[in-house]
């Protein structure tokens, strides 16, 4: 679990003065592609014959369906608790439409 929130980090540092605000570089850091990179590094690894490359890809396999599950339950939480901090904007009532809709 630890992973996760490490690799929040860097992206929340590099985002520091965008003038992105703290809670919108915490959202982007925890929707980050944290599954593409363990792919590449566990190919990498088992191309080299890394000793443990097997336990490595095992790890790999766990970050990523620990991180669609994740980001499967906290997407729509997040957003909402991001979009009350944006004024005029909402998260629509229905949850298949991706787009947030202006208050009027």
């Amino acid at each position: 679990m630890v992973q996760f929130f490490v690799w929040m980090l860097p992206v929340f540092l590099c985002l520091r003065g965008t003038g992105i605000f703290p809670s919108e570089a915490l959202f982007i850091g925890w929707f980050g592609p944290r599954g593409l990179a363990s792919i590449v590094f566990t190919i990498m690894a088992i191309e080299a014959n890394v000793p443990g490359a097997e336990f490595i890809s095992t790890v790999a396999a766990c970050t990523i369906v620990m991180s669609v599950i994740g980001h499967g339950l906290t997407a729509r939480p997040f957003a909402g608790l991001l979009a009350r901090k944006e004024p005029g904007l909402e998260l629509p009532a229905n949850p298949d439409t991706t787009k947030p809709t202006e208050v009027k």
